[in-house]
């Protein structure tokens, strides 16, 4: 399975763990560019009824989500949650800084050479799962001003 329909499946399943809306025009897929990210966000905050949180795959994507929720006027982390996949260093010195879910690059280096070198001696092509963690930050602490049930959105 790629990390692209991984990372949407875990989505969907927490969507349905916690009873959340799961209206699938509030979910757009992108292709881990930026501009498909500012395009995804648009038609998202274009929606009759628009989320209150942005799930971006990957730190490309919410680079280009980032842009055009500032362009559209929501404020990240008041008016709309944004949260992505992937730590980017400067994610932290952004206004507000942004939440992601991150995984640790070396160990993810590491295991993928392991991977490789077992392969080239002989070995099987193997799939493994990395633990992440969420660096919780100021970009997700914004609180819906309606009494709707929160209804986040992946980008």
């Amino acid at each position: 399975m790629s990390t692209g329909r991984a990372r949407l499946s875990a989505f969907l399943e927490s969507i349905a763990r916690h009873h959340l809306d799961d209206d699938p025009a509030l979910i757009t897929a992108g292709d881990f560019r930026r501009a498909s990210g500012g395009t995804a966000a648009g038609k998202l905050l274009a929606h009759h009824r628009p989320p209150t949180a942005l799930l971006a795959a990957d730190s490309l994507m919410a680079v280009g989500a980032v842009s055009e929720v500032r362009r559209r006027g929501p404020r990240i982390g008041e008016d709309l949650a944004l949260v992505a996949f992937d730590d980017i260093e400067w994610f932290a010195e952004l206004d507000p800084p942004l939440t992601v879910v991150a995984h640790d690059a070396r160990a993810l280096g590491a295991t993928a050479m392991r991977l490789l070198l077992d392969v080239i001696n002989g070995g099987t092509a193997e799939s493994v799962v990395l633990p992440m963690r969420l660096i919780p930050r100021r970009s997700s602490s914004a609180r819906p001003t309606h009494t709707a049930a929160v209804r986040p959105s992946s980008v």
